[in-house]
């Protein structure tokens, strides 16, 4: 099975695969007015508060050599400027038609017109723009790197995080429950299929193929190793959920 969000003969190319997820907010000035006038996720590396991607970006490069395991397991990188952690995905063309057919007429038509139906989208069809749990916005939660792992329904290369401390366990217990809530109100209201358990990540880049994933499951162990390299991680911490928006897998647009 090919990637449908990778272009299988462009080394550093997304293919259009749009859609809407819930993100945390990167910290800093990690947002700049895109071309279509609305914010757009733009992460800047030399910040420290973005540390922890600072080093995942430089282990991917330098020490994994991201070039070899393009040649070898058709890996598809996600630019540094795009990178994030999910907190619940939404609606994208995995989902879109298993929504009940009065919703799935209307997501078929504002996907495809995204960028420019995020301007005025249509009344009813969003879902809440923010859930951060009630009493927490001013209770930051922090993650750490954890390991690299393989996700096979989106044949992604990803760095797994987790809460770094007791507070940020109990945020995440309640962003948890949250998540829950929401992903049952997704299911009632327009028919979205409940997501799997939660695994906090960072995606890093895309394989090309359900075979050339499975294929570098055995190299997880070495490529985690190679990727710490003496480096300290570091971690990041986030204070907001936003719904975002995605063109393809490099363009994510806060909406609202």
């Amino acid at each position: 099975m090919l990637n449908r969000k990778v272009l299988l003969l462009a080394p550093v190319e997304f293919g259009r695969f749009e859609g809407t997820t819930y993100l945390f907010d990167n910290p800093g000035k990690a947002l700049q007015t895109d071309e279509s006038g609305l914010p757009a996720i733009a992460c800047d590396l030399s910040d420290p508060k973005h540390e922890l991607y600072r080093f995942l970006h430089d282990g991917l490069t330098e020490r994994l050599r991201v070039v070899r395991l393009m040649d070898h397991y058709g890996l598809r990188p996600v630019p540094a400027t795009a990178l994030h952690v999910t907190a619940c995905d939404h609606v994208n063309p995995l989902n879109v038609e298993e929504l009940v057919p009065s919703a799935r007429e209307r997501y078929e038509k504002f996907l495809k017109d995204m960028p420019g139906s995020l301007l005025a989208p249509p009344p009813g069809l969003l879902p809440p723009i923010e859930f951060y749990p009630a009493g927490t916005t001013a209770r930051p939660i922090r993650f750490d790197y954890v390991r690299l792992g393989i996700l096979a329904r989106e044949l992604a290369l990803v760095a797994l995080v987790e809460p770094s401390d007791s507070a940020s366990r109990e945020v995440f217990r309640q962003i948890s429950e949250r998540r829950h809530a929401l992903e049952l109100q997704e299911a009632d209201r327009i028919g979205k299929p409940i997501e799997p358990a939660w695994a906090p990540h960072v995606t890093l880049a895309y394989f090309t193929s359900e075979g050339r994933a499975e294929s570098a499951r055995a190299e997880l162990a070495a490529w985690d190793a190679a990727m710490r390299g003496g480096a300290a991680p570091g971690c990041i911490e986030f204070t907001n959920i936003h719904l975002y928006a995605f063109t393809d897998m490099t363009r994510f647009l806060r909406v609202g």
